[in-house]
């Protein structure tokens, strides 16, 4: 899946954790659904949980990290799946995480309910397959490129 391999570059460049460590990090699929309806091309839409699991994490850099993860996915949903921030309801459930502490080491597990939309058209006789992204920001959007917790720098990256 497109998204699910951006967002790990995403977090390999922007996360100083992930970008020291990059085995600490995986990103997982769940079981997909395929949606389409019987309109008359074959277009349909992928939707999929995605959980991302960051490991091995020393309990005191989970909550800098579980922060600093947060904005850098907040920041990647903006422009790679709008539609999960501007919905009331998606809101509440299609962005969850969970912390599991086990001794000094400990794990955070994002879970992000994500779609990807797929043109099908009929080119002399064949099929052609063609994943869209997600349609442009408003153009008064601005993405962050630094991370501050209580003041202090914890991450910057970039475009």
């Amino acid at each position: 899946m497109l998204k699910q391999q951006h967002l790990r570059q995403t977090l390999l460049e922007q996360v100083p954790v992930l970008t020291r460590n990059p085995e600490q990090l995986t990103l997982t699929l769940g079981e997909m659904q395929i949606v389409s309806t019987l309109a008359p091309s074959l277009c349909f839409e992928y939707r999929y949980p995605l959980i991302i699991t960051i490991t091995e994490l020393s309990t005191l850099t989970a909550a800098t990290t579980l922060d600093n993860v947060t904005v850098v996915i907040l920041a990647w949903l903006r422009e790679n799946q709008p539609d999960l921030l501007s919905s009331t309801e998606k809101r509440r459930s299609d962005f969850t995480c969970r912390r599991v502490d086990s001794g000094d080491l400990c794990t955070l597990m994002f879970t992000l309910q994500l779609t990807e939309r797929v043109l099908v058209t009929e080119q002399d006789g064949a099929a052609q397959v063609t994943h869209l992204p997600e349609p442009p920001l408003p153009q008064d959007v601005a993405a962050p490129h630094e991370v501050y917790l209580d003041g202090e720098l914890i991450s910057s990256w970039t475009e």
